[in-house]
């Protein structure tokens, strides 16, 4: 439908020269449903992930804002097989609705090297043909404004990386995709750039705000010396100190005061991460006493039930209770009852308790405690780095000082103020305020112009958003096995009331992701991306694709099945879910593996232990991880 963009769905991928990584090329076809990238610990799962990121993006350094989340081609240079950078190269197919394209990009540069517009096309080889005609499909077949937008799509809102960057408490993500996926309802004006301009003017006028106060200082200074001081009837004899000195203890001071701002910020970084830590060490400390107090309890209904004297020669001799005859049979069915957690004699469940709760407790409270005193060591390296640097700015604020009051009065004015006489300094000032009132002007008009248009988007949007809410609140509740919900919250938007959305379960609004367990935020913020991604098919009438690097180790035994009903739900939609995964023992993998056909497993699983370079200790292990696999498999 015009005006709304199609979403990608993975279709193929091939991956050529990573040899230190992979034995051979790598070659995966998807298909719809879920898909599994099975493998183990620095066997090459994050890697090839990010290579299909990057065959469909480039990286991300032409859109992303924030530094430390730049990469590109570079990432993978330590990876390639020497000799074979010019040949490396990772080959995505993919489809735009009907239409299926296929990108490929090399390793030299982020630049696209080759596209295929369609399933039985040619290919497209040279470099600046191929890089215009990929930016055209997207356009004429998915309907994006832009490559960067695609590339937005892809990074922030298709692919949810291992470092875990979350989208469900992102304010600026969360307005660019709504913004994105229903660009026939936005603004027409580009929204995000108006709103950069607004930062701009709003930083420039408190610019301008400091200016005319350094302006006021330096005339109300200049009042006072004409006022009370008599002039010398004879030019001063006294050495004047030079300027160049004065501008290199200016610098010398401004340097010392940036680094003891960023070390003021450092320390509060490890501060807050240390309160934060501090915090969770009592609640598993409350856990761990609870589960102590619960084991005790345990082990005195364990008592009770050893004494159970009848019921336990059944169990061991096969003596009936009730006749003191022996009973084979009897005794087989006591065996079986018990085997499945029931009562010995009529089988009924049993309520178990899950094993092994305080030893993961007490395992959690390890990690923590050691990042505890990490993090108080950090602090405390941070705090005698800022009371050093805090020395050196004190004694280079000194040398201004003296510097400054060795020169005549009228110089004491700031240097990039060229400034020597009243009429100057008041004419400056003047010049500034007006400067300053145009300035509010300019942001008072552009703040109510997005106002009002984000009014109307929202308006636009109210059954968009319900049906969200909807999609939403399916996945969560089957992660959380409770009632959850997706709600509106203010934002903290320095200019504009922007919303933002955010999950509430137990009847309290999670406005930040510190307020949710680690294994609730990330797979949360999996429910509020599907749902997305079910509301951008449910406009366009297209499925799209998820990939996601799964943390397993955040999830316990309890929350399993619900991770695989979440994903389940989202399959069932036609869509296409690639997910990474170790080969572990009733891990999620095998229960999705469990519920498919055995003949039709292998075609979703890629097995890098059969591709990837094993560490010793896998090699040494690779008989008990096959078989692992093949019982995976149903083989």
């Amino acid at each position: 439908m015009p005006g709304r963009v199609l979403l990608p769905q993975l279709h193929s991928f091939r991956l050529r020269g990573f040899e230190p990584v992979f034995n051979r090329e790598v070659m995966f076809e998807l298909v719809a449903g879920y898909n599994l990238i099975l493998g183990g610990n620095a066997i090459g799962k994050t890697t090839l992930v990010q290579a299909v990121v990057y065959g469909l993006t480039g990286g991300s350094e032409d859109f992303e804002s924030s530094r430390e989340f730049r990469w590109s081609h570079s990432y993978f240079r330590g990876r390639l097989a020497r000799g074979e950078l010019r040949n490396a190269s990772i080959e995505v197919e993919f489809g735009l609705g009907k239409r299926v394209c296929a990108v490929r990009r090399g390793f030299i540069g982020n630049h696209v090297t080759g596209f295929r517009g369609n399933k039985r096309g040619t290919w497209i080889d040279e470099r600046e043909q191929a890089g215009a005609a990929f930016a055209n499909a997207l356009l004429r077949y998915g309907g994006y404004a832009s490559v960067d937008d695609f590339a937005f799509i892809i990074h922030r809102l298709l692919y949810l990386p291992e470092s875990r960057r979350l989208l469900a408490w992102d304010t600026e993500a969360q307005l660019r995709l709504l913004m994105i996926l229903n660009q026939d309802l936005a603004p027409e004006r580009s929204f995000e750039d108006r709103r950069n301009s607004l930062q701009k003017l709003d930083s420039k006028k408190r610019h301008t705000r400091v200016a005319i106060n350094k302006a006021e200082s330096e005339l109300t200074s200049l009042i006072e010396y004409d006022e009370t001081v008599d002039a010398p009837d004879e030019p001063s004899t006294e050495p004047a100190v030079s300027l160049a000195a004065l501008n290199e203890a200016l610098r010398d001071w401004q340097t010392r005061a940036r680094e003891r701002v960023r070390a003021e910020r450092e320390v509060q970084t490890f501060a807050k991460n240390l309160n934060s830590i501090t915090r969770e060490i009592e609640a598993l400390q409350e856990q761990i006493d609870a589960e102590e107090s619960a084991i005790i309890l345990r082990l005195l209904d364990q008592h009770e039930r050893d004494t159970r004297l009848p019921l336990q020669k059944l169990v061991e001799r096969g003596i009936c209770p009730a006749c003191g005859t022996e009973q084979p049979t009897l005794q087989g069915i006591a065996i079986e009852h018990l085997r499945r957690r029931g009562c010995a004699l009529c089988g009924s469940a049993v309520q178990s308790q899950e094993a092994g709760t305080l030893t993961t407790l007490r395992s959690r409270m390890a990690e923590k405690l050691s990042a505890q005193r990490s993090l108080q060591e950090s602090l405390a390296t941070a705090d005698n780095r800022l009371t050093v640097l805090r020395t050196e700015e004190e004694a280079a604020q000194a040398r201004v000082n003296e510097l400054r009051f060795a020169q005549p009065v009228v110089m004491l004015a700031e240097r990039h103020l060229p400034l020597q006489s009243q009429q100057n300094l008041r004419q400056l000032k003047a010049t500034l305020e007006q400067q300053e009132l145009d300035l509010e002007a300019q942001i008072t008009g552009l703040k109510s112009d997005l106002d009002e248009e984000y009014t109307a988007f929202r308006m636009a949007m109210s059954l968009r958003t319900e049906e969200l809410a909807r999609l939403y609140a399916d996945y969560a509740t089957a992660f959380l096995g409770l009632t959850c919900d997706l709600v509106e919250s203010a934002s903290s938007d320095n200019f504009l009331d922007l919303v933002l959305f955010v999950p509430r379960f137990e009847d309290v609004v999670r406005t930040t992701e510190d307020s949710c367990s680690e294994a609730q935020r990330f797979f949360l913020d999996i429910a509020f991306r599907m749902a997305l991604i079910d509301l951008a098919a449910t406009l366009n009438g297209h499925q799209s694709s998820f990939v996601c690097e799964t943390p397993e180790t955040a999830l316990d035994l309890s929350y399993v099945d619900n991770v695989v009903q979440m994903f389940a739900k989202f399959c069932r939609q036609a869509h296409t879910l690639l997910l990474t995964a170790n080969v572990q023992r009733h891990g999620f993998a095998e229960l999705m593996l469990s519920d498919t056909p055995v003949r039709q497993r292998r075609r979703r699983v890629l097995n890098l232990f059969s591709l990837g370079r094993l560490s010793s200790v896998q090699q040494g292990k690779i008989r008990k991880i096959d078989a692992a696999v093949r019982a995976m498999m149903g083989e």
